[in-house]
């Protein structure tokens, strides 16, 4: 069986490179456009009457060596928008809609298989777009759609264990709580001669420290756990503090001991 020769060829090589310049037949793609390139060549010098050049001279490929044809079954899908329309085989726009799907955020790679996840990435899509799907399989014009979505269609979700940060997750850790917060307690039974009080902690890699006497440990899941200690007319006493952080904010409870046995109340934290 012989290769059919001509620019499509070509291109079809040149996006192979593009998407896999890593992959395993990036030398024999090579090979393939420059054996390409050559007999396109030896065409337009016959064809301009500058002598004839004898084909043996040139490589020859009328076999398809193993490795070369799982290249052009690899390679088949990524011709993209240079087929004519209603030209594209379902393997292509497969491919094709399932590389623009990962582009826009939907989905998380491709395998050439539309199966359930390509489906559910699909559907997603057009809930966020206000698209109305005749059917969950790609044609060329949700191929086209897709191209003309500019940027992230589908927000990133990280999970468990996992974060945000910019646009990809990353593996969370004590360095998410890092900076200066603002806690404020609110009194909720008798305190004495006050009601609200705020101070300025620092959390540094889950430590908590204080210029107030406030100190304790924030944990990777961002639960906090804080104590205050402070002599009040003679006696020893203090504040434990236990609540929860959540992004840039934080809520809990305080409860007193020693001295402030009977003064309890709420926590809130905002970062500054």
């Amino acid at each position: 069986m012989e290769f059919h020769q001509g620019r499509d060829r070509e291109e079809l090589f040149e996006a192979y490179l593009q998407q896999y310049p890593s992959g395993a037949f990036v030398t024999l793609a090579k090979l393939k456009i420059a054996a390409i390139e050559a007999r396109d060549k030896e065409r337009e010098t016959a064809e301009l009457g500058q002598g004839d050049l004898k084909r043996a001279a040139l490589p020859q490929v009328t076999g398809v060596p193993p490795e070369i044809a799982k290249l052009e079954q690899t390679t088949s899908g990524l011709k993209g928008s240079s087929a004519p329309t209603g030209q594209m085989s379902a393997g292509e726009l497969t491919l094709i809609a399932q590389r623009e799907l990962v582009r826009v955020g939907c989905l998380e790679q491709v395998d050439g298989k539309w199966g359930s996840g390509s489906q559910k990435a699909l559907q997603t899509y057009a809930e966020r777009k206000g698209i109305k799907l005749a059917s969950l399989t790609p044609t060329e014009e949700l191929v086209n759609s897709l191209k003309a979505a500019g940027g992230r269609v589908c927000p990133l979700v990280c999970g468990n264990g996992m974060e945000v940060r910019g646009n990809r997750c990353v593996a969370a850790g004590l360095s998410v709580f890092n900076g200066v917060w603002k806690l404020t307690r609110h009194a909720t039974t008798d305190c004495g001669d006050w009601r609200e009080l705020s101070t300025s902690i620092l959390v540094n890699d889950g430590v908590v420290s204080s210029s107030s006497g406030l100190a304790g440990k924030v944990a990777r899941n961002g639960t906090i756990s804080m104590t205050l200690t402070f002599v009040h007319k003679g006696r020893k006493g203090g504040n434990i503090l236990t609540g929860m952080i959540k992004n840039d904010k934080g809520k809990g409870r305080f409860k007193g001991t020693g001295a402030g046995s009977g003064c309890s109340g709420t926590v809130t934290m905002s970062r500054m």
